[in-house]
């Protein structure tokens, strides 16, 4: 037990301390002790920073200007100072809780239908994580259904966003590039439909890829394997093979970037 919450008090202190000294200020240091002071346990404040500052990687925001004032944030994460409420605080951890995690990642094209078709056996995504997957929790005591959707949303819009869409019960989970990802219980439109008998579920694979990413994988394997051998076969490669394959890379991946972005405005799907 001591040595548990000693490593967990360590990687408090590396998480506000680092975060702090990035942002030059002390927001992440002064969370962390007004989370403590209002009775919250040690490992879940760890973890609470560590979400936070996963977040803040993506968004390149100032902690103060998107969470607002730490010690506002404390006080609805951890209640009035008498220790975490059922309304506000977060769940200690996944293993206090009882819960299960599991992350994934999946593209554009079929992240819609991968949520809402685990959601809907019970798993709810808590956040995005700095690798851009999804992390999930699932409660095997009481177990509820999950809806998802998607929208492109500027970084400077999405408080404005996240307020319109809250009288229909959405909550934002996450943030990725420009997409933001929301969620609410079934139960919020179907009533007591949106609620799972009691048990255990087993988590999905730790990747969902649609067919034309994958096709697309596959081209570019193809395409390696035929004029990397080929380049290395006539001497290696020059100066003329390396500055046409930065042009190419460029000029590719800015025209991909492009086509993924018109894709997921419109709204794209594809199979799984």
């Amino acid at each position: 037990m001591t040595t548990e919450r000693g490593n967990d008090e360590m990687g408090t202190t590396n998480a506000t301390g680092g975060t702090g000294t990035a942002n030059g200020t002390g927001w992440f240091t002064e969370l962390a002790e007004e989370l403590r002071r209002r009775g919250m346990a040690e490992r879940r404040v760890g973890e609470t920073v560590t979400e936070l500052s996963d977040h803040l990687l993506d968004s390149g925001a100032d902690p103060a200007d998107e969470f607002g004032p730490a010690a506002d944030l404390a006080a609805r994460l951890a209640g009035d100072g008498t220790g975490p409420t059922d309304g506000d605080a977060l769940p200690e951890s996944a293993d206090d809780a009882g819960a299960r995690e599991w992350r994934f990642v999946c593209d554009q094209y079929v992240d819609r239908d991968v949520l809402n078709r685990q959601g809907d056996l019970g798993w709810e995504v808590v956040r995005i994580d700095a690798l851009g997957r999804f992390v999930c929790r699932r409660d095997p005591a009481e177990p509820l259904r999950w809806e998802y959707r998607r929208e492109v949303v500027r970084r400077r819009e999405r408080g404005e966003h996240a307020a319109e869409l809250a009288p229909d019960g959405w909550e934002p989970c996450g943030y990725w590039l420009y997409m933001a990802y929301y969620k609410r219980p079934l139960s919020a439109a179907t009533g007591t439909a949106g609620a799972l008998e009691p048990g255990d579920a087993e988590p999905g694979r730790p990747w969902y890829f649609g067919r034309r990413v994958r096709v697309m994988y596959l081209a570019c394997g193809v395409v390696l394997l035929c004029t990397v051998p080929g380049v290395f076969l006539n001497g290696g490669p020059d100066t003329a093979t390396w500055i046409g394959a930065a042009v190419g890379g460029v000029i590719g991946g800015g025209v991909g970037w492009w086509a993924m972005r018109r894709d997921i405005v419109r709204g794209v799907r594809d199979d799984i």
